[in-house]
């Protein structure tokens, strides 16, 4: 692999979701570009969300960790973060405090529908005036839109406005719905909406999300095959979401798993099941075991654009300068 080059994670976690970011030392050392979430997607009061992002910074750089906020900060040498907001505040007239304080990516939706729209629960419901008026918003600020989480007509009305505006647009993590048909995973149309529009779209690792029963990282990499050969375009779009650990806390992971399945999937409509993660991938080695992986199945330099290419010639044009 080429060392010189910022590996990129579209969304990923530094640590199990339910404790602080304290990174694994051996994460530190190394080239890459995650996508974090920053605030809990279950906090929906302004000021709380907003000394989350605060207090998340603060963790973060008391370890020397590099937080993205323009262009030039990804030729930053060593472990980069991009903070994303899952869920987007209640109310519109916030994105320029969420900008303040160091986001640089939101999402319209997270699981139902809300003021702006619908999450994934909620494919067929519309985006609403109030949610053209918060990607309005995030325009004008600077910031990114992900889809990830957004049900499919939400996404194609919100794709239809990035068309006119040319807005930077991501998937962050998601996989493909015509490979395996569950609800988390988007369909062609907004997938290759999102490939047109010059976005990214990162393939995750939950193993739910890839397959019935698979837990393997060959149900990952169907994933990649499919999108490769249905969405024109494809492989200069393709990233890594992992929306998995970049740590080896395999003590906690039952204990994480059945608090995140009682809210992410209380009516059992995901099908979540333990292993929720590809277990081969739980480490700070993510991305080498990864890259090593497709480098058996697809050509190197197809895999250079996944994990490396797209991401940065994306982030170089939709950070602000």
């Amino acid at each position: 692999m080429n060392k010189q080059k910022t590996m990129f994670d579209l969304l990923g976690f530094l640590a199990p979701q339910t404790l602080l970011p304290i990174i694994d030392p051996r994460l530190k050392d190394k080239d890459i570009c995650i996508s974090v979430t920053a605030v809990a997607p279950f906090i929906t009061d302004v000021t709380t969300m907003l000394s989350s992002v605060n207090e998340y910074c603060r963790i973060l750089e008391a370890q020397g960790i590099h937080i993205v906020l323009k262009k030039s900060d990804l030729q930053k040498s060593g472990l980069k973060v991009i903070l994303n907001l899952q869920a987007p505040p209640p109310f519109v007239g916030f994105m320029d405090k969420f900008f303040d304080a160091g986001i640089r990516i939101c999402q319209i939706a997270y699981m139902e529908e809300n003021n702006f729209g619908g999450g994934f629960l909620a494919p067929t419901a519309r985006l609403t005036d109030a949610g053209r008026a918060l990607i309005a918003e995030m325009e004008v600020v600077g910031m990114i839109l992900d889809l990830a989480h957004s049900g499919a007509v939400t996404s194609l009305d919100a794709l239809e406005i990035v068309s006119r505006n040319e807005m930077p647009v991501i998937i962050s993590h998601t996989g493909a719905y015509g490979e395996y048909c569950n609800m988390r995973n988007s369909i062609n149309d907004v997938l290759q909406k999102t490939v047109s529009l010059g976005g990214l779209i990162g393939i995750y690792t939950l193993t739910f999300g890839l397959s019935k029963n698979d837990n393997s990282i060959a149900a990952f990499e169907k994933h990649m095959s499919y999108i490769l050969n249905n969405i024109d375009g494809a492989v200069g779009s393709l990233c890594i979401g992992s929306d998995g650990w970049f740590c080896e806390d395999k003590g906690r992971w039952s204990k994480t798993y059945e608090f995140l399945k009682d809210k992410l999937d209380p009516l059992g409509l995901l099908h979540v099941r333990f292993p929720d993660q590809i277990a081969e991938l739980m480490s700070p080695h993510k991305l080498d075991i990864i890259y090593r992986e497709m480098c058996t199945l697809f050509n190197v330099s197809t895999v250079k654009n996944i994990c490396y290419n797209n991401g940065a010639r994306f982030f170089a044009e939709a950070l602000p300068d």
